[in-house]
């Protein structure tokens, strides 16, 4: 169809209309679009007569919209990379295309974190070496952080402390309805998880280790 001229109005047309399938619709939706006014937006989600959403021609040649092309590189261990700003984006007729900046990260001997502070990490960016230095952060936290941190700790060991009791319930109703006789070791890990947190320093706990095994025999034989 191309140009076509309707009551004093000239507008762009494609030849062959898309067909209005849920793929193409989900298709234009993720795309994004520069618009003359420097603008960044997403498909308008307006639709040719047979509801199809319109393409990428329609809104170059009816509002200038240029097709945002976004090919990011793979960021590699040791590697950061980093987007552009859209001023040094490449820009073609129809498309403009994101560009990446690809740093080598020069690592930084990391501050030992203790539970009265929290670090963070930052990067220092040098675009003429192309490198990105680690910045560490430490922050000493305020009594009330602190205070709150102790809370949420507590709150997480009393709360995986309960469902490992709750996991093995089973096995003491098991015991109960049957006649078993439970195991010295399996009572002496549930007595273990009740004990918990009131057996371990809250700012020293590791959450990965504080909770004991469980048994391999529940029941004597």
């Amino acid at each position: 169809m191309g140009w076509i001229t309707e009551d004093n109005k000239t507008y762009w047309l494609p030849d062959e209309l898309p067909q209005p399938t849920d793929e193409w619709k989900i298709q234009q939706e993720g795309k994004q679009y520069l618009t003359p006014s420097n603008e960044i937006k997403n498909h308008p989600k307006w639709f040719y007569g047979n509801e199809a959403y319109v393409d990428d021609d329609y809104l170059f040649y009816n509002e200038g919209w240029k097709l945002v092309v976004d090919n990011p590189p793979t960021e590699e261990s040791g590697y950061k990379v980093i987007q552009c700003s859209q001023e040094e984006w490449t820009e073609t007729e129809k498309t403009v295309e994101k560009t990446y900046k690809v740093y080598k990260i020069v690592t930084k001997t990391k501050p030992t974190e203790t539970f009265e502070t929290e670090i963070s990490l930052d990067y220092t960016f040098d675009d003429t070496k192309l490198t990105a230095t680690e910045t560490w952060t430490v922050r000493n936290l305020s009594a009330e952080e602190i205070t709150n941190k102790e809370a949420n700790y507590f709150e997480r060991l009393r709360s995986e402390r309960n469902q490992l009791l709750a996991d093995t319930d089973y096995v003491v109703s098991r015991a109960f309805e049957q006649g078993l006789v439970l195991t010295e070791e399996f009572k002496n890990y549930r007595q273990e998880l009740r004990d918990l947190p009131q057996t371990v320093n809250i700012r020293e706990v590791d959450f990965d280790t504080v909770y004991p095994e469980v048994p391999t025999n529940f029941y004597t034989v």
